[in-house]
């Protein structure tokens, strides 16, 4: 026979008798029989010395299995983040574990001298914008050289 089919056959039969034991162990109703035991210590005596027996009447209940170890948990994929500037960061914008987009903002670094050099530059821009209105407005008058009004443009 083929390799494959035994294999697939081998793995049906382990279903079946696993299903036929999980069925049989979940719904046949296994008798109890109940004992009658003492909640409380009492002596017996044996020769010269007294044993104390405790007893309690066993219930069913759920079992709780709690391991305590020492270790370290490893993930499965690893992903290193890099910012282009350096900086403390200041807001994670994700919880662990949870899935993100590509593109998502997951961190913002205190961009606080960079929004500062941002206005800077923006009012520079602004008044080299009002020096080439001015310029050109000097070139239509023939008050200032074209020379002049094209390295005025070229400063922006």
């Amino acid at each position: 026979m083929n390799k494959n089919i035994r294999r697939s056959i081998f793995i049906f039969g382990g279903i079946i008798i696993l299903a036929v034991s999980l069925r049989y162990s979940v719904f046949t109703k296994k008798e109890t029989v109940p004992t009658v035991t003492a909640e409380k210590t009492i002596p017996q005596k044996r020769g010269n010395r007294t044993l104390n027996v405790n007893a309690m009447i066993i219930k069913k209940q759920f079992l709780t299995d709690e391991v305590e170890v020492r270790g370290r948990l490893l993930p499965d994929e690893e992903v290193d983040l890099s910012f282009e500037t350096s900086g403390k960061i200041t807001e994670i914008n994700f919880k662990e574990g949870t899935f993100i987009k590509k593109g998502q903002l997951l961190a913002k670094v205190n961009d606080a001298s960079l929004q500062a050099q941002l206005k800077r530059l923006e009012v520079q821009l602004k008044l080299a914008e009002d020096r080439v209105f001015h310029q050109d407005a000097l070139l239509k008058k023939e008050a200032v050289s074209k020379e002049a009004n094209s390295s005025v443009k070229r400063c922006i």
